[in-house]
């Protein structure tokens, strides 16, 4: 009893050191998003006028908004410094490299922009056109590394909403799983009934589908359990790629078992219209009896075109109406190419 009361201890542990991390996983993602969201709404942010709008500013108020702009963006990047500290805990050094990246080169822009600004400090009262052109210039460098900066915080903050659903995607995984295991029984009776009705030619490109579905769904329930693991030690990154290894498994096998209807379905269409291309290719096999029925290559056309006729009647009984009508249907593509001078030559006469 002490036994069974100790190991209830252990999990309710585990389960609630998970939930836990998962709510301080929501709590720095909904902080960091909204850190960002003020620095975007700096006045370096998207909201700048239209040119011809800028065009009408005075310098004064440009000049007054580009120095506006650098103050944000100077604050903006210490921000994405403490970002970066974030992601490299979070996700590791080489994850966060990109995001390394681009702070450092953010921080080589606003450099830039600072020099820039010092020449507008610098700049004579007769230099308006000068200090039009430093300050617009100001502004659209502010602009680019916020871009270029929420561009690659865009993944991290993906990346934290997935572990964040780390549990809810392994819990799905596995009622997905528990579905297609009874899809998959039901596909193979439907191969079963399909095999009485077609050849094996027929049903060829899906008769193993069963069998890797199988597969799959084998892999995906290690990688729930890899995953449920992970969980339990708090490691939601590897819950995360595991969810998302199973995820994939699923999707494969899903696609699997989609074809297997797509095939069902073609068959019956195709069987259904055996008999129109077969009445349109006799059609066009008359049609070169009347204009040129010693013409060799029309004989040739026409006998590919007779065996095919007696192909497809047997596929509409037990064989490959897909096959048997892809055949019809490129007889009568060939018959007509053959016919097409012929006709233009009787039509001119």
């Amino acid at each position: 009893m002490s036994d069974q009361l100790g190991t209830i201890a252990v999990i309710g542990t585990g389960v609630l050191l998970v939930v836990l991390v998962v709510l301080v996983v929501i709590f720095v993602a909904v902080g960091r998003r909204d850190a960002r969201r003020r620095r975007r709404e700096l006045p370096s942010g998207a909201s700048d006028a239209a040119r011809a709008e800028r065009d009408a500013e005075s310098t004064a108020s440009l000049r007054s908004r580009a120095n506006a702009s650098l103050v944000g963006i100077d604050d903006a990047v210490r921000g994405w410094e403490q970002e970066l500290g974030f992601a490299q805990a979070q996700f590791g050094s080489q994850a966060a490299a990109p995001l390394e990246s681009a702070v450092a080169a953010a921080k080589v822009s606003v450099a830039r922009a600072f020099t820039l600004r010092a020449e507008l400090d610098d700049a004579a009262p007769s230099s308006e056109p000068r200090t039009r052109t430093v300050a617009t210039e100001i502004i659209r460098i502010c602009r680019a590394v916020t871009r270029d900066l929420e561009l690659h915080a865009q993944d991290f903050d993906a990346e934290r909403a997935a572990q964040a659903q780390a549990p809810a995607m392994l819990d799905g995984a596995t009622r997905q799983a528990q579905g297609l295991g009874a899809r998959n029984t039901a596909a193979r009776a439907s191969l079963e009934t399909l095999a009485h009705l077609y050849s094996d030619a027929a049903l060829a490109p899906v008769v193993t589908h069963p069998d890797l579905v199988d597969a799959l769904a084998g892999e995906a329930a290690g990688s729930v359990a890899t995953g449920r693991a992970a969980l339990a030690h708090a490691d939601l990154m590897a819950a995360v790629a595991a969810a998302r290894a199973a995820q994939s498994a699923l999707a494969r096998a899903t696609g699997l078992l989609d074809s297997i209807d797509r095939l069902s379905a073609q068959l019956q269409d195709a069987a259904s219209h055996l008999g129109g291309a077969v009445t349109a290719l006799r059609e066009e096999m008359a049609a070169a009896q009347r204009l040129a029925p010693a013409d060799t290559a029309v004989i040739s056309a026409t006998a590919a075109a007779t065996a095919a006729i007696k192909a497809a009647q047997h596929a509409s009984t037990g064989g490959d109406p897909l096959g048997g009508l892809r055949v019809l249907t490129q007889r009568q593509a060939d018959l007509a190419a053959v016919l097409a001078p012929l006709r233009e030559r009787a039509d001119r006469a």
